[in-house]
């Protein structure tokens, strides 16, 4: 298991610092460069917001092992890139079975595997960046809250959330297709995007095509379940490593941030909310707030959370305020931002079972790629 090992002749803090400084490198600069171009002319604000789209991508793309699920994903293609697709979707959604494929026919490498599912969420956010009222201010908020979980963590889930808040922009819209075809995608991506699908589905005006996206959806829950029943023999295992994490959790999130997270939500609603967005709003925040407070005694939980934090967010940050309202709101959010990124940052330094919230029982393939220290992908090639 991945322990820091201090070196007596230096301080803790500043061997840590020295450790954690490519993270530090990449994401401080950023957010520097992302609050100073919101000043910009609008060319110039996503010429920023892209060259730091592109320096995230890169510093995700190139890595080695590193990040609690990489080595996972390493695992799932070596072990199914020679065999039929049909093997390839016993162990993950098709769009990621589909990428598995594109690999090996285009170089057999898990590191390109790796490095692909950073362009696909690069260019997912390049997306939302283009149809952002403020590309410099949603970049900063996703690097803060959810770029080091998407990229580096959860990649399937984070790919389909990202296409969810894609999905998100035309809630309201008469292009009904888009919403149908970006949450389609997400459910692709992961099967955990359903539960983010259905509150945009409720408030989604355009219901010509209902019947046949929930034929879909139903099409692909049911495939999931065959291949859940099918390979009990995977699916066990990962569930039942996840209960236990939860009965044997010594270590629970801090109230402080918890209440602060909460305060600011909430704040975020009364800021934003008005006729048309208010029975989504009141929604997604109320699954939000429900699961955050689960996820406190249940790690399983988070990977619902993180859903409804990231459409919430997104959500909140595009809609259209003005006056004292947006002051507040700016204010708000750069408190979230400062939250979350000196979090995610303190995240480095914990070893994997201080992440599992003082279980013991991580699963030994998610030790064998911690966040530190961080390795291009040609430093090291075994973990």
């Amino acid at each position: 298991m991945f322990q820091f090992q201090f070196e007596p002749s230096l301080p803790a803090w500043l061997f840590l610092g020295a450790v954690v400084l490519p993270y530090l490198l990449v994401l401080i600069p950023s957010s520097f460069v992302l609050v100073l171009a919101r000043g910009f002319g609008d060319r110039d604000r996503k010429l920023a917001a892209l060259a730091c789209l592109i320096v995230l991508g890169m510093f995700a793309g190139f890595r080695g092992f590193v990040g609690i699920d990489t080595y996972m994903y390493h695992l799932i293609y070596t072990g199914t890139r020679t065999g039929p697709f049909m093997g390839v979707l016993a162990q993950v959604e098709p769009v990621f079975a589909f990428l598995v494929k594109v690999t090996y026919w285009l170089y057999d490498s898990s590191f390109l595997f790796v490095g692909l599912i950073a362009i696909l969420q690069g260019i997912l956010v390049l997306v939302l960046l283009r149809t952002s009222q403020d590309p410099p201010g949603f970049l900063l908020l996703y690097m803060a809250n959810f770029y080091l979980a998407f990229q580096f963590n959860i990649l399937r889930a984070g790919t389909a959330i990202l296409f969810l808040a894609m999905a998100v922009r035309w809630v309201r819209k008469k292009e009904g297709w888009k919403f149908y075809l970006f949450s389609f995608l997400a459910v692709m991506c992961h099967f955990s995007a359903v539960v983010g699908f259905f509150p945009l589905f409720i408030f989604h005006q355009e219901n010509r095509k209902v019947r046949l996206f929930l034929l879909l959806v139903v099409l692909a829950l049911l495939f999931g379940l065959y291949l859940a029943i099918g390979h009990a023999d995977l699916a066990p295992e990962k569930y039942a490593g996840y209960l236990v994490m939860d009965l044997r959790a010594e270590i629970r999130p801090s109230f402080t941030g918890l209440a602060i997270r909460i305060f600011i939500n909430c704040l975020l609603y009364y800021l934003v909310v008005n006729r048309e967005n208010a029975g989504l709003l009141r929604l997604l925040l109320l699954l939000w707030l429900v699961m955050r407070l689960l996820s406190v005694k249940f790690v399983l939980v988070d990977r619902i959370e993180i859903i409804y934090s990231a459409l919430y967010i997104f959500y909140c940050f595009e809609q259209v305020v003005a006056g004292t309202r947006w002051r507040i709101r700016t204010l708000a959010f750069a408190g979230l931002t400062v939250l979350s990124l000196a979090s995610n940052i303190r995240g480095l330094t914990l070893d994997e079972t201080q992440l599992a919230r003082g279980s013991s029982v991580i699963d030994f393939n998610h030790s064998m790629s911690p966040y530190l220290p961080y390795k291009f992908f040609w430093q090291k090639q075994e973990p």
